[in-house]
């Protein structure tokens, strides 16, 4: 009877070959991983770009049913770029069927992204048929961005008819606008 000293027929994996397939699952799963953060990222930005929006938006709708017919009552909204916070007031409206105060939104909190970083200080001035006035501007500009991503998003407001279109882009390039309110 012979006798082998070492196995020819040996089962399961060696330590090299297990030591490959962990490697390359890690690989794997960190990509994955990378992938669904910036995913996630990008969303919770979308939704503060849609909440600006929808604030705009509001702020227009309700200078259009419920002020009076007067340009001197007006709806001012004012978005401060430290805070990412942008707040409503009515001015000069007394007697006016407005409640007050109108609703305020901290799109950090909104967004889940402490990051969040908003290009500069806006206000915006809604007057009685939902027009919005801003001196001399043609439309206003919000670029939202954070710092964990490349993607930014834009919110634009054309005066003085009020549209609000959302766009987004890649770095510092022009805003590729998909959606209007």
């Amino acid at each position: 009877m012979k006798h082998s000293s070492s196995y020819t027929n040996s089962k399961g994996f060696s330590m090299l070959e297990l030591m490959i397939a962990v490697a390359v699952i890690s690989i794997l799963a960190a990509i994955g991983l990378s992938s669904f953060l910036s995913s996630y990222t990008d969303r919770r930005l979308r939704l503060a770009a849609i909440e600006l929006s929808t604030a705009l938006a509001t702020a227009r709708e309700i200078a259009n049913k419920e002020l009076p017919g007067t340009n001197s009552c007006r709806i001012v909204q004012t978005l401060t770029a430290s805070t990412a916070t942008i707040t409503s007031t009515a001015q000069d409206c007394s007697g006016s069927p407005i409640e007050t105060p109108l609703p305020s939104a901290n799109l950090k909190d909104i967004s889940g992204l402490t990051n969040l970083t908003v290009d500069a200080n806006r206000t915006f001035t809604f007057i009685y048929g939902g027009l919005s006035t801003n001196g001399t501007d043609t439309e206003q500009t919000v670029r939202l961005s954070e710092s964990s991503t490349t993607t930014s998003y834009c919110i634009n407001l054309t005066l003085p008819s009020s549209i609000v279109r959302i766009g987004s882009a890649q770095g510092t390039s022009a805003c590729n606008y998909q959606r209007t309110i």
